[in-house]
């Protein structure tokens, strides 16, 4: 039977694409990495690799390697890396079926088309309905701006500093104060009022009929990556309704997965290297205004995963400058266990007084802004800054206090050494003795061991242990040892779990293939930092000598089990703690039995491994 993936691409008439695993293989035959990636930039010759330096992040030296028997590339600066799929997806800000499309219309493989479910027919259509109506309206608010109706909008952005050019890049509109001109306009153009409704254009009357939703407003389109409208913000030009007002949830918008401006800036973002994050849509375009046009905003809300996910894409550095006003601090503060848990840098700006970034750079201080663009502070710092400026630091209850606050964080973050380095800056800041916070960290107050627990799990989720990676590589260079690894039974006990998956994937594609391929690997994965640390496998593999491996693998196999006994005498003896304390006789025999066949299991463990 013929599989097939679907390929989320809207076309003109609505149909969708299904691509058949053989067309992505043909594509990934007929391609050359070094010749696709020689388009995009120069690569030199250096020993059996390419180098050049890495398009996705600034450098000086070049740290971006292409292995042409691989086919793979790996950057050693940011750790981006992956196949030719991989490097288009990258660089053109594709989604996987997109890049193959791409790929097979410049090699000329054809993609088979397969109609699809009427299921799926009708979610399409609806979609396409949906987008066109959103069209439809940005158009019509987009035309009214600049008709007689729109002299007072018009004057407002004049006075605001928001050129024609920004105006017509966001596609900037206006609605009537009216409550049915956009109804009577639908009408007009023959479109389902009911289905406008569910994209909150219009809201319908309690008596029957509609009016519009944004009524003696400036409006601003909210696009997605494609340049398909998503929803509206609404800016009020008079004082006696909601100042700003959004589209609600829809089919198309959610707030908490988009940013406003992201179309425009994303260029900007990915040449920068650096992603500016705002709160409103005229600070954003008040930023563009200026010649910040690497910003995004957050549509009035806190940073949210999903619009870092997003982000993510085009730059791993941001920096946020919220208001300077307490909820702009708390919107700065919230994006901190967020950006620690998605890896990237984060730093904050925080502006004097009360301004925004608008009344900032309206102010005549764009040199200034530049300059603290330039000065802007880790968001960890400003994290302890804020909470340490409001701590009673002259006593040992505010300090105890503080830790309790500061240590979760320090505990989430991922680099040993940055890590450590804030236990210091803490231990200065504090009068406490490095040893002091430390070992708080270790024993969690009674009652929080869950949820440190909880926490540990998710640091362990990001962290790759290094004898796990050393198997993982073993079994990549020298395949043929992996039904040797895979009887031991050590895959089980790998502690991470992104790791497991890949064991289970070369292991499984060994076994189905009698070989590895570097690129059937790649595209088992979705994840990128699990297609990134794959491809810089592949250009390690020098890093074992084939006359030890055996000692080698034999070192990790111990280290490994080792590692799963000790977790699984660590959960036990946190289960007998808490069976203590509800007195709990009958399960407690049973549970120190356990532990005993535990420890009689370390034993034998480390028997055998002196042989």
């Amino acid at each position: 039977m013929q599989a097939y993936m679907m390929v989320n691409l809207r076309r003109g008439n609505g149909l969708e694409e299904y691509i058949p695993d053989k067309v992505i293989a043909e594509v990934r035959s007929r391609a050359d990495i070094v010749e696709l990636i020689s388009e995009y930039l120069p690569l030199k010759k250096a020993g059996r690799n390419y180098r050049a330096l890495c398009p996705f992040h600034p450098e000086k030296t070049p740290s971006f390697m292409v292995n042409s028997a691989k086919q793979v590339f790996h950057c050693f600066g940011c750790g981006i890396g992956g196949d030719i799929f991989g490097f288009v997806m990258k660089s053109e800000n594709l989604s996987f079926p997109e890049a193959v499309r791409v790929l097979a219309n410049k090699l000329g493989v054809p993609i088979p088309r397969r109609s699809i479910s009427p299921s799926e027919r009708r979610e399409t259509d609806r979609k396409e309905e949906l987008y066109k109506v959103n069209q439809m309206a940005m158009e019509y608010y987009h035309d009214l701006l600049f008709r007689r109706e729109g002299t007072g909008a018009r004057e407002y952005l004049r006075k605001r500093g928001i050129g024609q050019a920004v105006i017509e890049e966001h596609r900037l509109g206006y609605a009537l104060d009216s409550w049915n001109g956009l109804v009577n306009h639908l009408l007009k153009k023959k479109v389902s009022l009911k289905v406008a409704g569910e994209l909150g254009l219009v809201i319908a009357k309690k008596t029957g009929g509609w009016y519009d939703h944004f009524r003696g407003r400036i409006i601003f389109p909210i696009f997605d990556l494609a340049g398909k409208v998503l929803g509206f913000g609404g800016r009020a030009l008079g004082e006696n309704s909601t100042k700003y007002l959004n589209s609600p949830e829809s089919a198309l918008f959610n707030k908490g997965q988009s940013l406003y401006g992201l179309h425009v800036a994303k260029a900007f973002i990915r040449e920068k290297g650096l992603a500016l994050i705002v709160e409103g849509y005229m600070d954003l375009l008040t930023l563009h205004q200026f010649g910040f046009k690497h910003t995004v905003a957050t549509l009035g809300t806190a940073l949210t995963e999903g619009q870092i996910r997003l982000l993510k894409r085009f730059s791993e550095h941001f920096i946020t400058c919220f208001d300077s006003d307490e909820s702009g601090i708390a919107a700065t503060i919230r994006a901190l266990p967020l950006s620690l848990d998605a890896g990237i840098s984060c730093n904050v700006v925080r502006l004097p007084g009360e301004h925004d970034p608008d009344s900032f750079l309206q102010g005549g201080h764009r040199d200034e802004f530049q300059e603290m663009l330039s000065r802007a502070i880790p968001i960890f710092d400003f994290f302890i800054d804020e909470l340490l400026s409001k701590s009673d630091l002259g006593s040992a209850d505010g300090k105890a206090r503080a830790i309790d606050e500061i240590l979760p964080m320090v505990a989430r973050i991922q680099n040993r050494i940055v890590r450590e380095s804030y236990v210091k800056k803490l231990s200065e800041r504090l009068g406490l003795r490095e040893e002091v916070i430390l070992d708080t960290m270790r024993r969690p107050p009674r009652g929080e061991e869950k949820r440190r627990e909880e926490l540990k799990q998710v640091i362990q989720k990001k962290m790759f242990p290094k004898t796990e990676e050393a198997i993982l590589q073993i079994m990549l260079h020298f395949s043929h040892l992996i039904p040797q690894i895979a009887e031991d039974g050590v895959l089980d006990d790998f502690e991470n779990q992104k790791l497991k998956m890949i064991a289970k994937a070369l292991k499984e594609i060994y076994f189905q293939k009698g070989a590895l391929v570097i690129s059937d690997i790649l595209t088992s994965f979705e994840d990128g930092e699990l297609r990134s640390k794959i491809s810089e496998w592949a250009f390690l593999d020098g890093s074992f000598e084939e006359a030890f491996l055996e000692k080698t693998l034999r070192d990790c196999f111990r280290k490994i089990k080792m590692g799963k006994l000790k977790r699984d005498e660590e959960a036990l003896l946190r289960r007998i703690r808490e069976v203590e304390k509800e007195d709990r006789q009958d399960l407690l025999g049973e549970l120190l039995v356990k532990r005993q066949h535990l420890l009689a299991r370390e034993r034998d463990l480390i028997e055998m491994y002196k042989r």
